[in-house]
């Protein structure tokens, strides 16, 4: 699985050369788990490495691209969050992305790779549902307003807070390790 990025300064100039000014961890969504890049583990402490750096994809075609090759045959299945962080002491970016792992392999848009020549539409489709079932209702309709996309319940956001119909977040800067944490109250 490759998880990538496009780094470019307040400007939009695309950052090349960048490599070894770019960390990425990994977080096991279900139990908050970070990996330890030093034996592809997750673990709650006692980590060796728990950020890497990534690579440039290629600076002349695709400029600005990083990129990190990950293995995840060996994975439990479920959400993962990937957190990169760049800082050159110019340029300090953030990015966060989740995906969800399937049968050791990142789970595309629902379709599997090595059948997705056979599968129907209606399959596909099936899948789909067949996740969104086994989700709670009540965490689907909690996602819905804490993002802010319920017209009824105007989300409230402040630099220590995110609140919405009952659904309290605190959020906490922390300036020294350039990590903001929010947490459900």
């Amino acid at each position: 699985m490759e998880v990538s990025v496009i780094l470019t300064d307040a400007d939009g100039t695309l950052l090349t050369g960048k490599s070894a000014d770019t960390s990425i961890k990994a977080c096991r969504v279900i139990d908050g788990f970070l990996l330890d890049w030093n034996d592809m583990t997750f673990k709650d402490s006692s980590w060796i490495d728990i950020t890497d750096t990534m690579s440039e994809t290629d600076s002349l075609s695709i400029s600005g691209k990083y990129h990190k090759e990950i293995d995840v045959t060996n994975w439990s299945d479920g959400f993962y969050q990937f957190l990169v962080h760049f800082d050159d002491g110019t340029t300090v970016l953030n990015f966060a992305g989740e995906h969800f792992i399937q049968g050791g392999r990142e789970f595309e848009y629902n379709i599997d790779v090595e059948t997705s020549s056979r599968s129907t539409s209606a399959d596909v489709v099936s899948s789909q549902n067949e996740i969104i079932d086994s989700i709670p209702t009540t965490q689907i309709e909690e996602l819905y307003k804490i993002f802010g996309l319920d017209p009824s319940a105007p989300l409230l956001v402040t630099l220590t807070s995110r609140t919405v119909s009952g659904i309290n977040q605190v959020i906490s800067i922390d300036t020294v390790n350039r990590r903001t944490t929010v947490t459900r109250v």
